[in-house]
Order: C-alpha cells, then structure tokens, then sequence
C-alpha cells in the first residue's frame, strides 16, 4: 500500500521553524509529496529524493492501536513524543534545504517514509 499526498513545502513552516540557508521563493514555490509504504509489502518506493526507515520509532505500548492507522491522534502524539523525533525533524529540515537548493525553485522534491507495515510510523509522521 503506498499514499502519495502532494504538499506545498510552506504549509509545513510551524514543523520546521523559518526558512533559512536557502532562497526563501524558491522553497515556497517547491511542491513536496509525502510517499509512505511498508517494507513488508514493497521492497523500495519508486524514485525519490529523500527517504527515511522510520521503525526506529518503536512503541512496544502501542498494542489496542494496532487497528488504527497513523492517523488516530495518540499514535500522533506518541510519535511527536518519541525523544528522537526531534532530531528526526532537523535531519528532515537539513535534508530537506540541501534538496531545495540543488533543485530550485519549481521542482517537486519526493520523500518516502517507511516502517513495516506503512500504516502507523509512516503515516503519523507524514
């Protein structure tokens, strides 16, 4: 199962704080899709420009939320509570402005985020 959702890369500034190393046009004129899939049922997603294996996240209490995708609001909040998703975000932002600049503005920069089964971490961190 993959989920491909196009996002204006500005729509994310409260997640990644001011734009700054970068040209500031170029970046708001940039469209971002977010790709989520599961290792389990695809071996790597079609060409991307960043990706990141989010099983590192792990939550062994998240048990009754199996049947929830990431969506569901506490599965949200565990992730943004997880002690290295902030430095996951920093790495995105970095990532993200090294991309930025190398392509220009106008480009479509894609990103695959990936656990087992794409339902949860992916997807609560796209």
């Amino acid at each position: 199962r993959r989920l491909w959702t196009g996002l204006r890369a500005g729509v994310s500034k409260a997640a990644f704080g001011e734009v700054g190393a970068f040209d500031k046009e170029a970046f708001a004129t940039v469209r971002l899709e977010i790709g989520t899939y599961g290792y389990r049922y695809l071996a790597a997603p079609l060409e991307v420009d960043l990706e990141y294996d989010m099983r590192h996240f792990r939550d062994p209490a998240a048990g009754p939320l199996r049947e929830h995708d990431g969506r569901h609001p506490e599965i949200l909040d565990r992730l943004v509570r997880h002690p290295d998703f902030p430095g996951f975000v920093s790495r995105l932002r970095s990532d993200l402005t090294r991309v930025v600049s190398r392509l220009g503005g106008g480009a479509v920069v894609r990103v695959a985020l990936c656990c087992n089964a794409g339902r949860h971490r992916s997807v609560a961190a796209s």
